[in-house]
């Protein structure tokens, strides 16, 4: 079965075993369904705005890295997107829950007002400049 979700700015497809995301002009990308480890629709906003979140397994099997995709979701595009995530949880096996403890810190490292996001697994040296800078902005006297 192939389901569309578009909206201005984002368009997510699934179809034939896969799951893509494109942001017309600017990115795409597409993961397998088998390794999608998390599929879930959050609130976003209280005038009913929603948020796709996604965790798919990274390339090599011998890691736990996951690369995660948030997609805003306008609330008149909620109801689609909801049967999309059971879709996924029903006819894929695709698992619905919150993400585990690193996946939140991960999450932490988005902006909030970040409407959509890929982040995918960072480089230890990459991780030791993000938590320097943190840490720098935190106890800055100024």
């Amino acid at each position: 079965m192939k389901r569309e979700l578009s909206w201005p700015g984002c368009e997510i497809l699934l179809a034939e075993g896969a799951v893509e995301f494109a942001w017309p002009g600017i990115a795409f990308v597409q993961f397998a369904v088998a390794e999608c480890a998390e599929a879930s629709l959050r609130p976003r906003s209280p005038d009913g705005e929603g948020q796709l979140v996604f965790r798919f397994r990274a390339a090599r099997p011998d890691t736990a890295d996951l690369i995660v995709v948030r997609v805003a979701v306008p609330a008149a595009e909620v109801p689609e997107a909801r049967d999309l995530v059971a879709e996924l949880h029903h006819d894929h096996g695709v698992p619905d829950r919150p993400a585990d403890e690193d996946g939140a810190a991960r999450l932490e490292q988005v902006p909030d007002e970040a409407r959509d996001w890929l982040l995918a697994p960072s480089g230890p040296a990459s991780a030791e400049l993000f938590a320097h800078v943190m840490d720098r902005i935190e106890n800055d006297p100024r």
